[in-house]
């Protein structure tokens, strides 16, 4: 999510950014947020997998939503710029 938000910035700062090669395709939105959904569908799963007990309630909430939330935020933002 991190390298998605900093992209521009990491072009302007010659920075490394996992996403640099698809920055300027066309259909950059759209590919960044599969990569996204998939990344996050992983890491969910294997978070299913542990043998959590303790604030498994928050941890589950920034996985399932609160990165969401923040892309969402985030996608705006970018969309006022424009």
């Amino acid at each position: 999510m991190d390298a998605w938000a900093d992209v521009d910035k990491d072009r302007k700062n010659g920075n490394y950014n996992p996403f640099l090669f698809l920055a300027e395709e066309p259909d950059f939105q759209e590919r960044a947020h599969r990569i996204l959904m998939m990344m996050a569908a992983e890491a969910a799963r294997a978070f299913e997998l542990l043998p959590i007990v303790e604030n498994v309630d928050i941890l589950r909430n920034i996985l399932y939503s609160g990165i969401w939330n923040t892309y969402r935020k985030i996608q705006k933002e970018k969309m006022d710029k424009t």
